[in-house]
């Protein structure tokens, strides 16, 4: 009996640990998002003036800025203490978190990599190249994201089905 009670504790910490790993991942998303703005803004800078270049970073910026603020805040998700019991309601919880950000979150990042067009057109002297050069990064990201994406619900349900045996 106490061996049972070791192992569903111990079921239970490994459970609890990959949540507080898919914890973490949203917070680094968060700071990425705020690494690009500060990206764009420093851009703003560099861009000599044109105003075309500032109005386009500006607007990538502002983009991610309210992404970061409506879909990347972890409010009602984290908490300071979980138990076997709160965790079902702890991950449907990050379920619907997850579900909002996936459904908007390729969107926001293409509107941030289509604001640099102007930038990357200007001083590399070819809007072609930077278009293409865009083009290429959304289809990386819209890949990366959606294999990111995909392991996570995995890994969620792998989560889910460990606590219905504990």
């Amino acid at each position: 009996m106490k061996e049972l009670k070791i192992k569903e504790q111990e079921a239970f910490q490994k459970q609890l640990k990959q949540f507080k790993m898919m914890l973490l991942g949203s917070k680094m998303a968060l700071g990425s998002s705020i690494l690009l703005i500060g990206l764009s803004i420093v851009l703003m800078f560099y861009s000599e003036g044109n105003l075309m270049i500032i109005c386009s970073l500006l607007a990538g910026a502002i983009a991610l800025v309210v992404f970061s603020v409506k879909f990347l805040s972890l409010k009602g998700v984290a908490q300071k203490t979980y138990t076997p019991m709160s965790m079902p309601s702890n991950i449907s919880k990050l379920k619907t978190y997850l579900n909002n950000r996936k459904k908007y979150e390729k969107y926001f990042m293409i509107g941030w990599i289509v604001s640099l067009v102007p930038y990357a057109s200007f001083y590399l002297g070819s809007s072609a190249e930077a278009i293409i050069g865009a083009l290429i990064a959304i289809v990386f990201i819209s890949l990366f994201g959606w294999v990111a994406f995909k392991k996570v619900d995995k890994d969620l349900e792998g989560i889910e089905s460990g606590l219905q045996t504990i």
